[in-house]
């Protein structure tokens, strides 16, 4: 007992900017300093910012008046490489040189690499009935006769626009998503996207509101330049312009992707490719056919769009897997009304 109530007195000194006293018997005053000095609670408040301090340094980032990080870990008792890992992990998340998918990207690329590819499966199993591409038993003019193809060949259009829809949400998500310098090309992407899905929306409502059921009917007035099997009709010219703004659109959106990352760069490459190809397809089917363009570019436009759109959905949902098991969930965000930067989980 005297040994311990001698110590205490050495800590307590210490505390108080004394230096410490030797170790001897204790007596009355000495047990009465121990008992009513306020050096304990001073040395309890202490005590608790320390440790206070620790956590928000490790977690934050951002609390000020900070002690130095290897006060931080004896505070915390723990040693200097576990905050050093966290440290790693939250630069990770915070590098300009990653970016970091949120759960629902990831969600809606999925709904869009599936719908597409469910639409591509039933178009290519779909025979061409005229055009270009027709081989035996094709229709000609006023195509009356593409009653009998209602609804097998129409069957497509329903998943097609669930995956234009889903193109739409997905840019406005990665706008979301983007890092600040590159957020204003996310926005013409999605700005560009918009104008490209209300095209195709509206194509394929005429087709299965209007000339679908009108076929049926027989109701064949005036129906030759809305028909999908007319190939210089109002179907085709409104496809080849909603294919024609999904690859400028996939150009804006390549530099949401512009990081060091391997799959980033992937994403990257195949957007510009995709938009590049699309483009300069126009542009050189147009000069070799005039106005025989006919099924040439849309056929292949919504080949290679799709087929972009189903490999990036399924590199967004890979690339969200990573950065989940590498801990790279965590995005910081401007700072809120104390003027400390905030975190969430993505």
């Amino acid at each position: 007992m005297n040994r311990i109530l001698a110590h205490a007195k050495c800590i307590l000194n210490e505390f108080d900017g004394h230096e410490p006293v030797p170790v001897g018997e204790p007596t009355v005053g000495n047990l009465a300093m121990v008992t009513f000095s306020p050096a304990p609670i001073l040395w309890l408040m202490r005590n608790v910012l320390g440790r206070v301090r620790a956590r928000c340094r490790a977690f934050a980032g951002s609390c000020p008046m900070l002690p130095p990080a290897a006060n931080a870990a004896q505070a915390l008792g723990t040693d200097p490489p576990s905050l050093a890992t966290l440290a790693r992990a939250r630069a990770s998340s915070q590098s300009p040189e990653h970016l970091a998918v949120s759960p629902l990207t990831a969600w809606i690329g999925a709904v869009t690499a599936l719908s597409a590819t469910v639409a591509l499966a039933i178009a290519v199993t779909t025979p061409a009935r005229s055009g270009n591409f027709c081989t035996d038993s094709c229709l000609s003019y006023p195509y009356t006769d593409a009653a009998a193809f209602v609804p097998r060949d129409y069957l497509w259009m329903y998943p097609a626009t669930l995956m234009a829809l889903s193109f739409l949400a997905l840019t406005v998500c990665l706008l979301h998503d983007a890092r600040p310098e590159h957020r204003a090309l996310a926005g013409i992407s999605s700005a560009v996207a918009g104008v490209a899905v209300a095209a195709l929306a509206v194509d394929y409502a005429i087709q299965l509101a209007v000339v679908a059921p009108s076929l049926v009917k027989g109701e064949m007035r005036d129906l030759s330049l809305w028909s999908m099997y007319n190939p210089h009709g109002v179907y085709v010219a409104l496809e080849d312009l909603a294919f024609l703004l999904f690859g400028v659109a996939f150009f804006f959106l390549a530099w949401v992707f512009a990081g060091r990352g391997r799959l980033e760069r992937a994403l990257q490459r195949l957007l510009f490719l995709g938009a590049a190809i699309i483009m300069l397809l126009l542009a050189g089917l147009t000069v070799r056919y005039g106005v025989d363009l006919d099924y040439h570019f849309e056929v292949w436009a919504i080949l290679i769009g799709w087929s972009v759109l189903i490999a990036t959905g399924v590199m967004l949902v890979v690339l969200f897997q990573r950065q989940q098991r590498s801990g790279q969930g965590l995005q910081t965000e401007e700072p809120g009304p104390s003027g400390v930067g905030e975190q969430r989980l993505r």
